[in-house]
């Protein structure tokens, strides 16, 4: 079977209906010598779609994907305040 979209974790659409529009962020770090986190940068890398929502993860669509960047595992999916439908 294949699926068209990307399939993400529940904790990361709870709360999500079908349609609704998220935004798609990677994180970049900077670890120290010992390794504990000094800076960390996101990114942008897209706007997706909620398509269909179920008890254990959802599947969404890409309908945007800024300019040089490629969406990739290990991306979060997150609500951002004021973002157009």
């Amino acid at each position: 079977m294949r699926i068209s979209g990307l399939l993400v974790a529940s904790t990361r659409v709870a709360g999500s209906e079908n349609g609704d529009t998220r935004e798609i962020f990677r994180f970049n770090v900077v670890k120290d010598k010992s390794g504990a986190v000094v800076y960390r940068e996101e990114t942008k890398v897209g706007i997706a779609q909620v398509q269909d929502v179920q008890a254990n993860g959802a599947k969404i669509k890409i309908t945007t994907t800024e300019v040089g960047q490629k969406i990739e595992a290990g991306d979060t999916v997150r609500v951002r305040r004021n973002l157009p439908a």
